[in-house]
């Protein structure tokens, strides 16, 4: 090989080596934007996995609630009908209290 012929050859691989540099940082930016774009997708999965995961517990413990009191019987439910409305006085109270302390 004579001087020419190297120095085309020199040419030739530089043009390729840009061409590939350019083209792994088109590959490299591509594959920067997917794994962006699969944070935001798995970001969004575990959040509706949560908000479903919430949903059905409540539900659940609406559902076992309503089974446990079906299953009482009458006095035991008047008691608890009881109990809940002397909380919700106490409460009231309790506001009450605190705002005649407020005052004093």
């Amino acid at each position: 090989m004579d001087i020419e012929e190297l120095a085309q050859q020199n040419h030739d691989l530089r043009e390729e080596c840009l061409r590939l540099q350019q083209e792994n940082m088109h590959l490299s930016k591509t594959v920067a934007e997917n794994s962006l774009s699969a944070r935001r997708d798995l970001a969004r999965i575990e959040s509706a996995l949560e908000l479903t995961v919430k949903e059905k517990m409540r539900e659940m413990h609406d559902r076992l609630r309503q089974e446990l009191y079906d299953e009482m019987d009458d006095k035991t439910k008047k008691m608890v009908r009881v109990g809940c409305e002397c909380t919700g006085q106490a409460q009231g109270l309790g506001s009450w209290g605190r705002e005649l302390r407020a005052d004093l």
